[in-house]
């Protein structure tokens, strides 16, 4: 699946995601669980790594649960004596609860499954045709391709920054104001070498011909097979299945 069109895996995304919101019961979300973890073993991808990815949204979780118990369910019916406990109480949290854990899930396994630059490419191509319709596409995705190449960039560059001032120093960042002073103490050569790059950007969108009348090339020509083509319409007639299947 990791070789098919990134449309083909956004429009996949896109019945996933709207699945677990059509999906009403708990032996359904159970299902669409299963589903996403065979999803993420299919794609070679692994579980411990994508939910560790997720580990601190996770722990939501139980918060989420207990405040959806408390206040939809009328869990505190239970302390004032009014009410006697029903395992029908933890239906509906529990079924809430449930369908978070799988879209958060669902979500940190289509930022591994689907690479920024693969993502970009699929909603560009999607928004081509407007420019018939004298819509900048072009201009507007240049900016957006810059800024994802741009910005890892600077992270790596920041990381190199806070190693060397480790290696220089012998003073330990134990407490937060530590740390916020040796961020203090990488922004000024962070901000020098971003201008840099920024130019040695300019020039190269220069050489390359941005702005001007003639046609661009690009760098990778997305295209369906008869592959892509076939899951595309599995993919529509499961939704429309799961749809009336619900009604």
């Amino acid at each position: 699946m990791n070789s098919m069109d990134p449309r083909v895996k956004l429009l996949w995304s896109i019945v996933w995601i709207t699945t677990i919101f059509l999906i009403y019961n708990i032996a359904g979300q159970i299902g669409i669980l299963a589903g996403i973890i065979a999803l993420i073993r299919i794609n070679r991808l692994s579980l411990r790594l994508v939910l560790r990815s997720i580990r601190y949204l996770l722990l939501f979780l139980p918060i989420t649960f207990l405040v959806h118990f408390f206040i939809s369910a009328g869990g505190w019916k239970l302390f004032t004596g009014s009410s006697i406990f029903d395992y029908h109480m933890l239906e509906q949290p529990l079924l809430f609860t449930v369908r978070v854990g799988n879209l958060i899930l669902y979500m940190a396994f289509v930022l591994k499954w689907i690479r920024d630059i693969e993502f970009l490419d699929a909603i560009y191509h999607i928004l081509k045709p407007l420019r018939r319709l004298k819509w900048q596409v072009d201009d507007f995705f240049q900016i957006i391709f810059i800024s994802v190449k741009f910005f890892p960039i600077l992270r790596e560059e920041y990381t190199r920054l806070d190693e060397g001032w480790k290696t220089f120093t012998t003073v330990k960042d134990t407490t937060l104001s530590d740390r916020i002073n040796r961020v203090r103490d990488s922004v000024i050569p962070l901000m020098i070498f971003s201008f840099q790059r920024a130019e040695t950007l300019a020039d190269a969108m220069t050489i390359r011909g941005y702005g001007s009348t003639s046609r661009r090339s690009y760098y990778g020509q997305l295209k369906f097979t008869y592959t892509d083509w076939l899951v595309s319409f599995l993919t529509i007639v499961i939704l429309i299945g799961i749809i009336f299947w619900i009604q």
